[in-house]
């Protein structure tokens, strides 16, 4: 019975990764609410984007800043989903949404990517201590970076998928490794696939790759 429990435990979620959300979600969400971003470098840029889409979703060109750019200049995932939100809760507020939903999917994303690499309990750790750290907190609060945020929650989340296709061979996984080469930046790409081509050499020294969950 104990056994079974075990592998059990083993192949599912760790407590500590609810535990994590719930401290991410509550720390960072508190403070965005309130209006940390506000004091930022990088978030009214970010927020301007989300206005440029908000107003015209297919115009590639912003004539408000520098005679005119090209807003594709910056990856737009991040800015179309703030003028999505922003239909419903403001500007603003949709980039409060968007950079939590960011952290919560880097939190999922540091556990899954853990999981390539160690037990349930020490990637749920890496979890809670990921999200409550300085470098998050610095990178969402003092420099109100949201592309980076996203696009790194989306690699972390997206090398699970890669490692479970180069060592398996299932073409279903591939199906995850898609969205991120939307949002994510040409240098990320080479930092997913050298942390691929190591947990590939990894895992071949054992019987049976292991879950990402």
């Amino acid at each position: 019975m104990t056994a079974a429990r075990t592998a059990r435990r083993e192949d599912g979620v760790h407590p500590l990764l609810w535990v994590a959300l719930a401290f991410g979600l509550l720390f960072h969400g508190v403070l965005l609410v309130n209006g940390s971003y506000t004091h930022t470098f990088d978030a009214w840029i970010h927020i301007f984007f989300g206005d440029h889409y908000a107003r015209a979703w297919f115009d590639n060109w912003e004539p408000r800043w520098y005679t005119g750019f090209t807003v594709t200049s910056y990856p737009p995932g991040t800015h179309m989903m703030i003028a999505l939100v922003s239909m419903a809760v403001g500007l603003q507020m949709g980039f409060v949404v968007v950079q939590l939903t960011a952290v919560g999917l880097l939190t999922v994303g540091i556990y899954r990517y853990s999981r390539i690499w160690v037990d349930p309990r020490a990637a749920g750790m890496a979890a809670l201590l990921g999200v409550l750290g300085s470098s998050i907190a610095e990178t969402v609060h003092v420099f109100g970076q949201l592309p980076t945020t996203f696009s790194l929650a989306l690699l972390l989340n997206t090398l699970p998928f890669v490692q479970e296709w180069l060592v398996t061979g299932r073409r279903f996984a591939l199906l995850g490794v898609y969205g991120q080469f939307i949002f994510v930046d040409p240098e990320l790409r080479l930092v997913m696939v050298q942390t691929s081509a190591n947990a590939t050499a990894k895992a071949g020294q054992t019987s049976s790759p292991r879950t990402p969950w």
